[in-house]
């Protein structure tokens, strides 16, 4: 496993990160994730296209409830608050990898780990 920065991960890294937050939601919920599809993901070798396919991130985005806005110097932000105010801000080039990032962060702070062979 390696470290990567929530704020840069784009790609297959960032829908791995966004697989792995979902895989731990539904086991916390008792939901039955089959053994092989969670093998896989550990692996790297699946991920759904969350940062770039508003079926798959998009309903993330309103359960999480994400706030999305175009910000002219960094492309769009999203920002999750919490009931204190106090929330995450993240940045990207669509809504969706600006939404991604944040619901990943989070989950899983500003670093996170993904599997070695995993690239963007």
């Amino acid at each position: 496993m390696r470290r990567v920065t929530v704020s840069e991960a784009t790609g297959s890294v960032l829908d791995w990160l966004v697989g792995e937050a979902e895989f731990r939601r539904l086991q916390a919920q008792g939901s039955n994730v089959k053994a092989w599809v969670l093998e896989e993901h550990k692996k790297g070798l699946r991920t759904d296209p969350y940062s770039t396919s508003w079926a798959h991130g998009g309903p993330i985005i309103e359960c999480e409830e994400l706030v999305l806005d175009l910000n002219g110097k960094h492309g769009w932000v999203s920002l999750q608050l919490s009931d204190e105010g106090s929330g995450f801000e993240e940045f990207g080039p669509t809504p969706l990898i600006a939404a991604m990032r944040c619901y990943v962060a989070s989950k899983f702070g500003e670093e996170a780990e993904v599997p070695d062979g995993l690239t963007s």
